[in-house]
């Protein structure tokens, strides 16, 4: 459920990142067309490699990134910048997996959704030097950025706290933890009971 775990917001901030914050209600009721189970999507990952053909595409787009003094001393606009790239070129292999990853009725309307979302951006924005519109990116990055990580980190504790497929056993206390018993699991263990039984807020907890 993305809007209880609170990854509509996360959805929403990086929507805005690239000015399409209107069609964020539109991409949501595309995902809620019904999203396959986490077995399948573990075992579509496996066999598209999905995991190694994303790090090899962000890496390789981070790598070769027009500013790098940029890149370096502001990372989060590097990537964002990265990300701009991948979100332009639906061709790429990770948009391709991606479909396969999704499946049906998903995966064959995700890319001409987010073509369509790209053109109707690209036609309310005056074209702009490349120079200006990586100002414009770093900062509108510099005005989201700090509801984005406050969203990220609520999507991380609410899916620690009440997704039942994570592996958690350290901080449920599991007795094949590998490290039960060390301080800082009982604490993290302590601190998620207190939270569950409702002592301990998910803001504190995060």
């Amino acid at each position: 459920n993305m809007t209880f775990y609170g990854g509509d917001k996360v959805v929403e901030n990086v929507f805005d990142v690239f000015g399409m914050k209107p069609m964020t209600t539109t991409f949501l009721s595309l995902l809620n067309m019904g999203l396959p189970t986490s077995d399948q999507l573990l075992v579509r990952m496996w066999k598209t490699d999905f995991i190694n053909d994303a790090m090899d595409f962000f890496g390789s787009s981070m790598s070769t990134h027009g500013d790098l003094d940029t890149m370096f001393q502001d990372p989060i606009v590097g990537l964002m910048g990265s990300l701009q790239n991948f979100v332009l070129d639906y061709d790429n292999v990770v948009f391709k997996d991606l479909a396969v990853v999704l499946g049906k009725p998903l995966g064959p309307s995700i890319i001409p959704f987010l073509k369509s979302m790209s053109q109707q951006q690209s036609s309310a924005q005056p074209a702009q030097p490349a120079e200006n519109a990586t100002l414009a990116l770093q900062e509108k990055v510099e005005e989201v950025f700090p509801d984005l990580i406050k969203n990220l980190r609520m999507l991380g504790v609410k899916n620690v706290l009440y997704n039942k497929y994570l592996p958690i056993p350290c901080i449920k206390g599991d007795d094949y933890c590998p490290v039960k018993g060390r301080p800082y699991v009982r604490a993290f263990s302590d601190m998620y009971n207190l939270t569950k039984s409702d002592r301990m807020t998910e803001e504190e907890f995060g």
